[in-house]
């Protein structure tokens, strides 16, 4: 190989590494998988909260009935995520010669179960959100519901 190319090469590896870890410090110096601040979940709450009620003009009432929904869901996030690392779960399916697939059954049945127990907490609160809501934010709701079918934002 040429000595220009080993270079380009060389370098073109610094600096692909480079930026392929530089995200990791956009986002402060914890890194990727750093210590996050103990209010940061509450901190992220009270922003969401926030740009939703701007977004849509809630008032005091319907930003309460907001919070406690984005609660619920982040309850039955946190119960379908389970207690374990799901990464691990899955790897000790594989772990012998044969798919453990009462382990598998387990998993499966634990987040049903967690579905079942949470669903009910997050559909009361979404549809006491959404009644409190006046027919022009009702009416926003729905267009933001039609115009994001790939992912979730207000682009306004």
């Amino acid at each position: 190989m040429r000595l220009w190319f080993k270079r380009a090469l060389a370098g073109a590896a610094v600096h692909g590494g480079a930026a392929a870890f530089s995200h990791a410090w956009h986002h402060g110096s914890r890194g990727w998988q750093g210590q996050q601040d103990d209010d940061e979940p509450g901190r992220l709450r009270a922003r969401i909260v926030d740009r939703v009620a701007h977004r849509l003009g809630l008032d005091a009432e319907q930003q309460e009935r907001f919070s406690l929904l984005y609660g619920r869901l982040h309850e039955l996030r946190a119960a379908l995520r389970g207690r374990s690392d799901l990464r691990k779960d899955i790897a000790s399916l594989v772990q012998d010669g044969a798919f453990d697939r009462w382990y598998a059954q387990d998993l499966v049945n634990l987040r049903i179960q967690a579905l079942r127990d949470k669903s009910p907490l997050v559909i009361a609160a979404m549809a006491e959100f959404y009644d409190a809501l006046r027919p022009a934010q009702q009416q926003k709701v729905r267009e933001f519901l039609a115009r994001r079918p790939g992912g979730w934002g207000w682009n306004a």
